[in-house]
Protein backbone atom coordinates (compact mmCIF):
# COMPACT_ATOMS: atom_id res chain seq x y z
CA UNK A 1 0.00 0.00 0.00
CA UNK A 2 1.29 3.47 -0.83
CA UNK A 3 2.52 5.58 2.06
CA UNK A 4 0.02 8.31 1.21
CA UNK A 5 -2.96 6.01 0.63
CA UNK A 6 -6.18 7.62 1.73
CA UNK A 7 -4.73 11.12 1.94
CA UNK A 8 -5.62 13.76 -0.66
CA UNK A 9 -2.84 15.13 -2.84
CA UNK A 10 -1.68 18.68 -2.06
CA UNK A 11 -3.45 21.38 -4.07
CA UNK A 12 -1.98 21.77 -7.54
CA UNK A 13 -0.28 18.35 -7.54
CA UNK A 14 -1.44 15.93 -10.20
CA UNK A 15 -2.44 12.35 -9.51
CA UNK A 16 -3.24 9.41 -11.71
CA UNK A 17 -1.64 6.43 -13.41
CA UNK A 18 1.72 7.23 -14.98
CA UNK A 19 2.10 10.46 -13.04
CA UNK A 20 5.42 10.86 -11.28
CA UNK A 21 5.27 13.27 -8.32
CA UNK A 22 8.45 14.41 -6.60
CA UNK A 23 8.89 16.95 -3.83
CA UNK A 24 12.11 18.93 -4.15
CA UNK A 25 13.76 20.73 -1.23
CA UNK A 26 15.24 23.71 -3.04
CA UNK A 27 17.68 24.34 -0.19
CA UNK A 28 18.69 20.72 0.32
CA UNK A 29 22.11 19.36 -0.51
CA UNK A 30 25.56 20.69 -1.23
CA UNK A 31 25.76 23.80 -3.42
CA UNK A 32 22.03 24.44 -3.12
CA UNK A 33 20.06 26.07 -4.51
CA UNK A 34 22.02 26.29 -7.80
CA UNK A 35 22.46 22.55 -8.36
CA UNK A 36 18.93 21.78 -7.18
CA UNK A 37 17.41 24.32 -9.57
CA UNK A 38 19.54 22.95 -12.42
CA UNK A 39 18.47 19.38 -11.64
CA UNK A 40 14.79 20.31 -11.41
CA UNK A 41 14.93 22.07 -14.78
CA UNK A 42 16.69 19.14 -16.44
CA UNK A 43 14.20 16.65 -15.00
CA UNK A 44 11.14 18.67 -16.07
CA UNK A 45 12.44 19.00 -19.62
CA UNK A 46 13.31 15.30 -19.86
CA UNK A 47 10.14 13.70 -18.48
CA UNK A 48 6.67 14.81 -19.64
CA UNK A 49 5.02 12.74 -16.86
CA UNK A 50 6.95 14.44 -14.07
CA UNK A 51 5.17 16.78 -11.66
CA UNK A 52 7.21 18.65 -9.07
CA UNK A 53 6.34 20.13 -5.72
CA UNK A 54 9.02 22.74 -5.06
CA UNK A 55 9.59 23.48 -1.36
CA UNK A 56 11.67 26.55 -0.59
CA UNK A 57 11.85 30.31 -0.86
CA UNK A 58 9.44 31.76 -3.42
CA UNK A 59 12.33 33.54 -5.18
CA UNK A 60 14.20 30.27 -5.67
CA UNK A 61 11.08 28.47 -6.93
CA UNK A 62 10.59 31.32 -9.41
CA UNK A 63 14.03 30.54 -10.87
CA UNK A 64 12.64 27.16 -11.86
CA UNK A 65 9.16 28.15 -12.99
CA UNK A 66 10.31 31.24 -14.93
CA UNK A 67 12.69 29.07 -16.98
CA UNK A 68 9.96 26.62 -18.06
CA UNK A 69 7.52 26.87 -20.91
CA UNK A 70 3.82 27.18 -19.97
CA UNK A 71 3.07 23.46 -20.42
CA UNK A 72 5.96 22.49 -18.15
CA UNK A 73 5.05 25.23 -15.65
CA UNK A 74 1.58 23.69 -15.32
CA UNK A 75 3.24 20.58 -13.87
CA UNK A 76 4.89 22.47 -11.01
CA UNK A 77 3.37 23.33 -7.63
CA UNK A 78 5.18 25.55 -5.13
CA UNK A 79 5.11 25.42 -1.35
CA UNK A 80 6.90 28.58 -0.30
CA UNK A 81 8.75 28.40 3.00
CA UNK A 82 11.01 30.94 4.62
CA UNK A 83 13.30 28.85 6.85
CA UNK A 84 15.76 26.04 6.25
CA UNK A 85 16.85 23.40 8.75
CA UNK A 86 20.66 23.32 8.84
CA UNK A 87 22.63 20.07 9.01
CA UNK A 88 23.91 21.09 12.45
CA UNK A 89 20.41 21.55 13.89
CA UNK A 90 18.24 19.04 15.69
CA UNK A 91 16.04 17.23 13.12
CA UNK A 92 12.92 17.99 15.16
CA UNK A 93 13.14 21.54 13.80
CA UNK A 94 12.01 20.13 10.44
CA UNK A 95 8.52 19.78 11.93
CA UNK A 96 8.04 23.55 11.72
CA UNK A 97 5.34 24.58 9.26
CA UNK A 98 7.47 27.07 7.35
CA UNK A 99 10.76 25.21 6.92
CA UNK A 100 12.33 22.96 4.35
CA UNK A 101 13.38 19.48 5.37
Amino acid sequence: MAADAGRPAPAGVATGPGTVRIAVDLLGGDDAPAVVVDGALRAMRADPDLHLLLVGPAETAAEVTDALDPAQRARVAVRPVRDAVAMTENPTRAARAHSTV
